[in-house]
């Protein structure tokens, strides 16, 4: 004898079973991913901090093409990330990464900031870094680490022509009326 498929209640079962099963293989898979996820986010913040100051570290490779273990190695050497600042204005706490050259720990000279932002953008909120000359006043470039924006609109500030843009913008409003962030 068949199931008696056209029943309502067959077929609220069979639904339910099936979005069970679908809904432990989708969290098995997330799960079981979560650690990898992490890391490549990870790898992905430690690229564009060595993009963003690879001309005042000296840099040659890019930091895409570079192996995750000497990217590791090279933030590990160059940048420090244990000041936590304060926004006045907001009271929000947020890590102020700064960048040396050539190695922590040795006298080496700052040679900027690099302060996480993030925003509303049309989609979902944008996140990424922006850096500045350790004098404060010029910026280096900017990094977006997570926009979910259209592609082909929107999403084209994650281009390097975008990106571009803001190198060499002045902080504050300088007294010949340049322009500046």
């Amino acid at each position: 004898m068949s199931p008696p498929t056209s029943s309502p209640l067959y077929v609220v079962a069979y639904a339910a079973c099936v979005s069970a099963a679908f809904t432990a293989a989708v969290m098995t898979v997330h799960v079981a991913t979560a650690e990898r996820v992490r890391l490549n986010d990870q790898l992905f913040e430690q690229r564009a901090l060595l993009e963003l100051f690879a001309g005042p570290l000296g840099l040659r490779a890019d930091p895409r093409d570079t192996d995750p273990a000497d990217v590791d190695r090279l933030v590990a050497r160059r940048f420090d990330r244990t000041l936590v600042v304060t926004d006045p204005r907001t009271g929000r706490a947020f890590r102020l990464v700064r960048a040396y050259g050539p190695d922590l720990g040795t006298g080496a000279p700052l040679l900027g900031y690099a302060v996480p932002f993030e925003g509303q953008g049309f989609w979902n909120t944008i996140r990424g870094l922006l850096a500045f000359q350790a004098d404060g006043q010029t910026v280096l470039g900017i990094a977006f680490l997570d926009q979910k924006e259209t592609p082909g609109l929107g999403g084209r500030i994650a281009e390097p022509w975008y990106r571009r843009r803001f190198e060499g913008l002045r902080l504050a409003p300088p007294p010949d009326g340049d322009p500046f962030l």
